[in-house]
């Protein structure tokens, strides 16, 4: 019963970032957040969407057909895709020079919160294993 006050409070932090259309906006609200594996997932999901907008990923299609497809992509999948890419992107040169200021920066908050969720994954792990007591209590 716990968790699932956890969850709704996770969700009920989350609800101002559905309605920032700039990922600054968004940003602050990621900040005020507790690092929980919900809250980072749901920053991850933010910008893998901002990420594959921007970047134009369904460009075969129609501009509303694009957003349709790209919303109806499971989240797992999206964010697996986007993270892959920004990955690769950010380690070449030639490609991350051709990226707005603006994507880039949402790239870097991308991969920023993918790094903390695999370490926040890792810190609950050593938990369960009776291993890592300082790191656990670090986050």
């Amino acid at each position: 019963m716990i968790w699932l006050h956890s969850l709704l409070q996770d969700c009920l932090h989350v609800l101002p970032v559905c309605f920032c259309r700039q990922p600054t906006d968004a940003e602050q609200c990621f900040a005020k957040l507790p690092s929980t594996d919900v809250s980072l997932q749901i920053a991850i999901y933010y910008y893998s969407l901002q990420l594959a907008s921007s970047l134009r990923w369904f460009d075969d299609e129609a501009e509303a057909n694009s957003l349709s497809r790209l919303y109806r992509t499971s989240p797992g999948s999206l964010i697996a895709a986007v993270v892959t890419y920004i990955s690769r992107a950010l380690s070449d040169p030639a490609v991350s020079t051709q990226m707005s200021a603006s994507t880039q920066q949402m790239a870097l908050r991308l991969m920023h919160y993918n790094s903390r969720l695999i370490e926040l994954t890792q810190a609950q792990a050593l938990r369960r294993l009776d291993r890592g007591e300082f790191y656990c209590k670090c986050l």
